[in-house]
């Protein structure tokens, strides 16, 4: 007999200078592999990661207690994957089953600390992104017991191959793509619901 059991709720969040809409091409998509999903968005450019990973993770307590959600995951772009990080080492859901990071800089950006330098020197956020050895980032820890992946862009100009894989252990994907436009390519679809529905690429 088939499995009716409903696919878990997906719950989207942005990078930085990103709006909300970036995500309706994934967010089509996995509708028709049947996944409801919702978008966070977020004012990234003006406040700190940590304000924003507050209230990231209000809004994860909220699903945690949606009786109507039985389990959840995370698709995370850019630096969305960063303030994901902070959100879930404050706060743990129960109901979380896996977080994939799309071209997340988790060891920083040199984009992020040439633009810091100059154009968007008022950007704090910006500045803790940058690959600088002390930078935000790159002191920021891991969720404990977190079922994670990470698809790169590879020819982003963003984001380097070793700045966006995790760790050696977490399942990684490389797609033909720039920074941006990996969010609308099928090859990216396809690959964020094979990991969801099974926890590899």
């Amino acid at each position: 007999m088939p499995d009716d059991k409903p696919k878990p709720f997906v719950i989207f969040i942005h990078g930085i200078a990103a709006p909300r809409f970036v995500f309706l091409y994934l967010k089509w998509f996995l509708s028709r592999s049947g996944f409801k999903s919702k978008i966070f968005g977020y004012r990234s450019v003006f406040k700190t990661i940590p304000i924003h990973a507050e209230a990231f993770a209000r809004r994860l307590k909220e699903i945690e207690n949606d009786p109507s959600v039985d389990e959840f995951h995370i698709v995370a772009h850019s630096m969305g994957g960063i303030v994901t990080r902070q959100a879930l080492l404050n706060y743990r859901p129960s109901k979380l089953k896996r977080f994939l990071m799309l071209a997340t800089p988790n060891e920083g950006s040199a984009a992020a600390r040439k633009l810091s330098s100059h154009i968007f020197a008022f950007s704090k956020t910006l500045k803790q992104i940058s690959d600088e050895e002390e930078s935000y980032v790159r002191q920021l820890g891991y969720p404990d017991g977190v079922e994670m992946g990470a698809i790169h862009a590879n020819v982003d100009r963003v984001v380097t191959r070793e700045s966006s894989q995790p760790n050696a252990e977490a399942p990684f994907l490389e797609i033909s793509s720039g920074h941006n436009d990996l969010l609308i390519r099928p090859a990216t679809a396809k690959a964020v619901v094979q990991f969801l529905e099974t926890g590899s690429f």
